[in-house]
């Protein structure tokens, strides 16, 4: 290779300008350059020492209270008794109380003349002293005494010390090294050690004699040099052999570390030699000295010191090198004077290290060769070499647009390929000028490449700090007082500036799209727009327009071309401020994101819907947030993948593998070659095939399963794209994975089992595909290897040629191929190769799982794949690092932090806290990874169900995906402020869980508690009114009621049914019900009591009560006895579903120990399904009461005993924190950690009645541990509460803990420390008015953790206003007759009359509730009339058709405004009266009137009105009706032009709305409900 030649001082001079001068042309140490010398030249006062390199016999080391009191201290010219930082720049030798002799002592650099020496002293620590100097360090160096000064005892302190060393007036000569030494200390100081705060020596260096040759240079040759070394010591990676000649002598982490020489302490043990060696470059003569500074006590005790003049020659030893052991020599400096010349390589070979060091292997802080050389041009030989010299970068200003990058070396060139925070530094080096905070350390990847080799690449990170950049854009940042908080989301929002006030959304807000970009921002208006509708509960949602300018309370979404404000793809800036908020994208997820921020910060709030005024610049750190979800092995229904993929949005995730195809496992390697080993083990493929049509995941003999739920899920092609479709409609790349070669077992058995089939499909598959050893594995040898690519190819070209795999990636699998070995490692090679080389081939890009490390026995040659992305996953499998370096883009799905496989203890679910406070992407088991490091894709957490048939279902998942991914996503995205805690982030996903659009794990909408009430008699034409409030009143096919003391039987003749528009009752809840089963037709096969979609509670045949759910059913062991009436009460937490018969429990589902085959106790969740009651039953039913929480024990025998219940608990199923961990916690994956979380201290499985919480009635793991004395639990009622009592059920309780509230949930206030029982019941005089509480541990008993098995907080509930009023329409109803059937024109009465009732029955009736239902009874009993006088029903045909015929006929563009708003309040009028059961005949022929009046007065616009000013039509979504709006679909779309304006003239509150809303409401009257989580502000 040839290189450019330069004469030695220019190229010197141009690599120390690029930050290179460390390569070593011009080595000579700073402090001896002829300017320096210039400069002190003719100035006697000039203090040489300053700043010079120092050492001194010992110092005192820093304690937790002070700093080190190292020797350099007194040399930095800053030390003095004014303040504490100036005190403490001092050198102290010890504190000791005996006196023992001290030196401290500079190297001058060189020779010098000086006159004299002054020495400030700190505090009372000096003595006698001499002054000495030699031209050696040495320990056997020759010390000439050239002053001295005795100082006797003293109480004199912070004294100043000159001495005159001059001899006859004039300076006297010196060497390089002078020092003071000690003779005696200061007996009246409070110790004997000696403390300096300043030596100073005043004086002239002498000039270095200058070399014979004048291109020759003299001064530290080896500064900067190329070093080797036969390696580094393990755990201090950095300790490189370069900062062993890097020019740094003081700073502990600049030296080279060898490995490991010895071990232990025995003196005479044979240790490792371990060499250090130096390509000076050329030769170097008029050596002075080799001085090899060591690091504390681990130096060399014999050690020789060769030299050679070619690299390939034997080296040649000028000097050996010996000394003593020692336990208190540290930091030892060997100066060589005897050796004169050396020739180009100097090799240190280390023999020995000290035996009495406690580390084992030689440190050198700096080897230094003092001499003259003449400089020879730089060639470096390696891109590695030239990056190695780069030791830091230019500091970046706030006007720099791009890194300031180094010079390098002709033939080599330098660029930035990664950054830790690509939207602050670009990975190609661009600089944002919008970031707006400091980044005061943040990672950059810089790459040094080869011009003439393309394969001689290096990389390396370098920190770098950006200023921020507010200070530049006042318009954007402007000066504010009193800034606004972050919003509080997940994940948490990277940069944030506040500003004051709030922006507020009104029934005018509308959403405005300016699709700048042309990305389809109108598609995340409309899905903005739809889960808007749910979180507000505004009727018609907020309108859309395009293009306009945006009002206060608008909300714009916009997609730029230019990216002004480095966001990437996936950022957006969203600005709230006097004009309303403005997002703006230059990608689809950009704007999406912008507008799911606002979304989690809307979902919290109810009745006001608020965003701080500010402006957040957001973006994600990491490309890939994904989420793995194994869809094989537990069968989910489309709805439920759809659903999952709404909920994975509302946290930015952006990606989804859909795990397509696995078999249930099979442990031990016994027989796992024969086919009747495996043949009824089920397998699982999702997809339908048109090639392979048999080829179907094995069926179930489950009738509710198959039936009902659905049977196992066969995803048609259509289905499975348009779950795609949804997915990236969302954001989200969805990736397909067909897993093989392993994990194949559905494939083998199909080949053997429908051979014909599959020859007919695929000539080439000649027979079975199965490995001779396995099964479960694909053939990789032999002519089955053959038929097994064949099948596969087949396989992937049938989904990639119709275009069904919609993603840009596809997963090939390359999973676990179980004990492979090297006759079949080339085929799963090939196996590779050719999958993947397929997928490319349709332009897809191709990710496995990474086990490259089995496949490979020569690891270099996996790099030939590197074109393949990589899941890792384990380290046994995989070597992240390595992959990395060879240049494989990895994604880390490490399953040691990443993986949950429910129902395995271990791999439940992942262990959030842990994630949370120490994981972030480059965290992968076995590898060290860069934050800047470009290779590095992002994360990934993985829902695996190897031991689904442990009773997990579909449901239980999702509550495990979801706490995955918020986590997953809040550390990938890297928005976590340092000071954000585990609790704060505990308390966002608590009140977010799922987000809105989605109906698994959804709670029915509750005014209280109480979320259905059927008490049978208030029944009227077929028709069940709901006395909870919420009006889910149900349909009674042959209704028939029979009344019996007080109850009323709703008649079960096995047609009887009672549907309702609710589908299910999500955990936690309660279902109370009274059963009476007839003698007879009960036990012909199953009887369902309550069936649904979701689930079924049924009456098997032998009379047992059972549940159905998925594909388990579950025996409650309860024979319901006939011609009886039975109370029964089913309570179903996130953990357990329970049986409570006539207030008593009588079994409970769950799982009782951590077997994986125990199909006896399964986890058993149960959704309790509301959709069909009574269906096939024989017998009565009456009082349905459906709660929203899990009622205690203490309460269902309450209830069971009719006792009034007064107080309720109104912390459960709310938001729980608990911080049972650590920052900087090692053993996270164990399964305590990850099950026995804070939100299982609220979830209801607490204690039986008896106080026992065994697992015969509540879960195993169904409480939180906490592991320390100060771990806390604490929770967020999510609103303010009157708490009277506490009870906190301990399975092991603490010694001592805390009782905290707060305001905020930040600043927590003491209430009392209490003394940990078997149960703590807490009883507050007077109520705690609080919405945040706290149990905050103090001590444990003993080294054991607490268990926490159950918090409640009580509010106390007086009911007695509720009974008067109760007991008063009681008395009014029988004075008058009055039943619900027959209300005799009381009906408004009647209606609050049942609601105050049920209330008063209500166990979950909170105060506030059992007032306003009192009040409102009351308010019903004073307006009601003695003598009714029943009103006849109503004809309001006449109306009903004059307004569909109004709506169809008239159109708002061709009236006047005026005519056409009095035609809309009298539309509006119309429609109230429709919808009105208890109008009056007059009121409806005085509404047909009037809109009949209305009609007659439209006024059409006239041509020259409609001519004259066409941008004042109605149009701008805020109060006028689109024409453009396509009819039922709930699109309030309006499709404005972008030149057409606002009108200012908005709706006011009351206004009428478009006809458009009047039907809106019509059809709202009969809409489905919407399920969504109650758990908001």
């Amino acid at each position: 290779m040839k290189r450019k030649k330069v004469i030695a001082i220019l190229l010197a001079a141009a690599l120390s300008a690029g930050n290179l001068s460390g390569i070593g042309m011009l080595s000579v140490a700073a402090e001896n350059t002829q300017t320096e010398q210039a400069a002190e030249k003719g100035n006697e006062q000039t203090n040489i020492a300053l700043n010079k390199t120092a050492r001194a016999s010992r110092y005192l080391e820093a304690d937790g209270k002070n700093p080190a009191r190292t020797p350099e201290l007194a040399f930095d010219g800053k030390g003095d008794n004014t303040t504490t930082e100036k005190q403490n720049s001092r050198w102290q030798s010890s504190d000791i109380q005996e006196f023992r002799e001290e030196w401290l002592e500079v190297d001058l650099g060189n020779s010098a003349k000086i006159s004299k020496v002054t020495v400030k002293f700190f505090a009372k620590l000096y003595g006698n002293f001499v002054i000495e100097t030699s031209d050696s360090q040495a320990e056997d160096a020759t010390w000439r005494e050239i002053g001295s000064l005795n100082l006797p005892s003293s109480d004199e302190a912070n004294i100043v010390k000159e001495v005159d060393v001059t001899k006859n007036g004039q300076p006297v000569e010196v060497s390089r090294y002078l020092r003071l030494r000690f003779t005696s200390g200061n007996d009246n100081a409070a110790s004997r050690g000696i403390g300096v705060y300043e030596f100073e020596v005043y004086g002239e260096l002498n000039e270095p004699d200058k070399p014979e040759n004048p291109d020759a240079v003299t001064g530290n040759i080896a500064k900067g040099k190329r070093a080797t070394a036969s390696g580094v010591e393990s755990g201090v990676e950095s300790c490189t052999a370069d900062l062993a000649v890097d020019g740094d002598k003081k700073t502990d982490t600049s030296r080279w570390s060898a490995p490991q020489m010895k071990r232990g302490n025995d003196e005479n043990q044979k240790q490792t030699m371990q060499w250090l060696e130096l390509d000076l470059g050329n030769e170097v003569t008029e050596i002075t000295s080799i001085d090899i500074s060591f690091y504390l006590k681990v130096f060399s005790i014999d050690y020789v010191i060769k030299t050679r003049a070619d690299k390939n020659a034997e080296g040649k030893t000028v000097k050996t090198m010996t000394t003593q052991s020692s336990s208190t020599v540290t930091n030892p400096v060997d100066s060589i004077k005897d050796v004169k010349a050396l020739d180009r390589y100097v090799r240190f070979e280390f023999n020995k290290v000290n035996p009495q060091a406690g580390g084992n292997s030689v440190s050198v802080r700096e080897i230094e060769i003092n001499g003259t050389q003449v400089p020879v041009p730089y060639e470096p030989e390696s891109a590695k070499e030239v990056l190695d010299t780069v030791k830091g970068l230019e500091t970046i200003t706030a006007d720099m647009k791009e890194v300031p990058l180094p010079q390098v070396p002709e033939g080599y060139e330098i660029h930035v390929v990664g950054s830790e925070y690509p939207q602050v530094i670009t990975d190609d080096g661009e600089i944002s000028d919008y970031n707006m905070y400091d980044y005061e350390s943040m990672e950059i990847m810089l790459e040094v490449v080869n011009k003439e080799d393309e394969e001689d690449v290096a990389k390396k990170s370098f920190q770098v700090a950006v200023p921020k950049k507010t200070q530049k854009h006042t318009d954007l940042f402007p000066k504010v007082e009193n800034q606004n908080v972050e919003p509080k989301v997940i994940p948490s929002i990277q940069e944030w500036y506040g500003y004051d006030g709030e922006f507020k959304l009104t029934k005018n807000s509308r959403i405005i799209v300016k699709d700048g970009a042309n990305l389809g921002a109108d598609k995340i208006a409309k899905q903005f727009q739809e889960d808007m509708k749910e979180i507000t509960g505004m009727g018609m949602g907020l309108a859309i327009v395009s293009g306009q300018e945006s009002d206060a309370d608008d909300i714009l979404i916009e997609s730029a071309v230019e990216d002004t404000y480095t966001l990437g793809d996936e950022g957006y800036l969203l600005q709230a401020d006097d004009d309303g908020i403005h997002i703006i994208g230059n990608g689809y997820n950009g704007c999406l994101y912008g507008a799911m921020t606002l979304e989690q910060v809307f979902y919290t709030q109810k009745d006001e819907f608020k965003f701080p005024k500010g402006i957040a610049r957001d973006f994600s750190k990491y490309a890939v947030r994904g989420v793995m979800i194994d869809i094989a092995r537990t069968p989910y229904r489309m709805d439920a993948l759809e659903d999952i993929v709404k909920a994975l949005a509302f946290y930015k995730i952006n990606e989804v593998q859909f795990h397509l195809n696995d078999n249930r496992h099979v442990p031990g390697n016994a027989d796992r070659d024969k086919y009747e080993h495996w043949e009824n083990v089920e397998g699982m493929f999702r997809l339908e095939s048109d090639t392979f049509p048999s080829l179907k995941t094995t069926e179930k003999k489950n009738d509710y399963y198959n039936e009902v739920f659905g049977g196992s899920p066969q995803y048609t092609k259509e289905e499975y794209k348009n779950s795609q479709n949804l997915a990236m409609d969302y954001g989200i790349n969805p990736i397909s994975e067909i897993d093989a070669p392993g994990h194949s077992l559905l494939f083998t058995k199909y080949v053997r089992n429908h051979l014909e089939e599959a020859r007919k499909a695929v000539p080439e598959i000649t027979g079975n595909i199965n490995a001779d050893k396995d099964w479960e594995l694909l053939a990789m040898t032999g002519e089955k290897k053959d038929s097994a690519f064949a099948f596969m190819d087949a396989l992937f070209d049938e989904y990639l040629e119709e275009d069904v795999f919609l993603g840009d990636t596809v997963n090939i699998g390359a999973d676990e191929y179980w004990n492979i070995n090297n006759q079949e490692r080339p085929g799963v090679q090939e196996y590779i190769r050719t999958m993947a080389d397929n997928v490319k081939s349709y332009d897809k890009k191709v990710r496995m799982w990474g086990s490259t490390s089995q496949f490979f026995t020569n690891q270099e040659d996996a790099k030939a794949y590197n074109d393949i992305e990589i899941d890792f996953w384990a380290n046994s499998w995989e070597n992240a690092e390595k992959r990395i370096e060879q240049g494989f883009k990895v994604v880390n799905v490490d399953s040691f932090h990443l993986y949950g496989n429910p129902g395995r203890d271990k791999r439940d679910v992942v262990n959030v806290e842990h994630v949370f406070n120490n994981w972030d992407p480059t965290v992968m088991t076995g590898s060290k990874v860069s934050k800047s490091e470009p290779n590095l894709l992002g994360a990934k957490t993985a829902l695996w169900a190897d031991i689904a048939d442990m009773g997990v279902t579909e449901r239980d998942n999702f509550e495990r995906i979801m706490r995955q991914a918020a986590v997953l996503s809040e550390k990938t995205w890297g928005g976590t402020d340092e000071t954000q805690t585990f609790e704060e982030y505990s308390f966002k996903y608590d009140r977010l869980q799922q987000g809105p659009g989605v109906s698994l794990g959804a709670d029915v909408d509750s005014e209280t508690g109480l979320v259905l009430n059927y008490d049978f008699a208030n029944v009227k034409d077929g028709k069940v009114y709901d006395a909870s409030g919420n009006g889910y009143n149900g349909n009674i096919s042959d209704a028939k009621i029979k009344e019996e003391v007080g109850t009323a039987w709703l008649q079960l003749n096995g047609d009887t049914e009672v549907q309702t528009e609710l589908r299910s009752m999500d955990y936690p809840y309660t279902v109370q019900f009274e059963l009476r089963l007839a003698k007879e037709g009960n036990l012909d096969g199953e009887t369902y009591i309550f069936d649904g979609r979701d689930g079924r509670l049924s009456i098997n045949d032998k009379g047992n009560l059972q549940i159905n759910r998925s594909y388990f059913t579950q025996d409650f062991g309860y024979r319901i006895p006939t011609d009886k009436p039975v109370k029964m009460t089913i309570v179903g937490t996130q953990q357990v579903t329970k049986l409570y018969i006539d207030g008593k429990l009588e079994k409970t589902l769950l799982r009782t120990t951590n077997s994986e085959t125990d199909y006896e106790h399964l986890l058993s969740t149960f959704v309790f399904p509301l959709s069909s009651i009574g269906k096939g039953i024989e017998g009565e039913l009456a009082n349905l009461k459906v709660y929203n929480k899990a009622l205690s024990p203490e309460k269902i025998k309450e209830v069971s005993e009719k006792k009034e219940v007064t107080e309720v608990n109104v912390s459960q199923g709310t938001a729980a924190a608990g911080t049972a961990q650590r920052k900087g916690d090692g053993n996270q994956d164990v399964d305590w950690k990850k099950l026995r979380v804070g939100w299982k201290a609220i979830d209801g499985d607490g204690n039986a009645l008896a106080g026992k919480h065994g697992t015969d009635v509540s879960e195993k793991d169904s409480y939180f541990e906490g592991a320390y004395a100060d771990s806390a639990f604490a929770v967020d009622m999510l609103e303010e509460q009157d708490i009277s009592k506490l009870v906190l059920q301990w399975d092991r309780a603490p010694k001592s803990f805390k009782i905290q509230i707060s305001e905020d949930g930040n600043v927590w206030k003491d209430l009392q420390t209490v003394d940990g029982e078997s149960v703590n019941t807490i009883t507050f005089a007077e109520p705690i008015h609080t919405r945040y509480i706290k149990m905050q541990g103090v001590s444990l008993n003993g080294n054991n953790t607490f268990k926490l098995r159950e918090f409640e907080a009580y509010e106390a509930v007086d009911k007695t206003a509720l009974k008067e009023q109760v007991k008063a329409a009681e008395e009014k109803c029988e004075e008058l007759g009055l039943t619900f059937a027959d209300a005799k024109g009381y009906d408004a009465f009647m209606e609050a009359y049942m609601k105050a009732e049920a209330m008063y029955e209500n166990a979950l009736a909170e105060q506030n509730d059992v007032n306003a239902a009192a009040s409102t009874l009351k308010e019903a009993l004073e307006s009601i009339q003695d003598k009714p006088n029943p009103k006849p029903e109503a004809d309001k045909s006449k109306l009903e058709e004059l307004y569909k015929e109004c709506f169809e006929a008239y159109k708002e563009v061709d009236y006047t405004k005026d005519s056409w708003n009095d035609f809309l309040e009298a539309m509006k009028k119309a429609d109230t009266v429709l919808k009105d059961e208890n109008v009056t005949q007059e009121d409806v022929d005085a509404a047909k009137a009037a809109l009949e009046d209305a009609v007659n007065r439209l006024e059409k616009v006239s041509e020259e009105e409609d001519k004259k000013d066409p941008e004042q039509k109605p149009d701008d979504g805020k109060d006028n009706n689109s024409q453009n709006q396509s009819e039922g679909d709930g699109d309030n779309s309006q499709n404005q032009s972008a030149g057409e304006d606002k009108k200012k003239d908005t709706v006011k509150t009351g206004d009428p709305q478009s006809a458009v809303w009047c039907l809106g409401a019509l059809a709202a009257a009969g809409m489905a409900v919407v399920g969504r989580k109650k758990k908001r502000d």
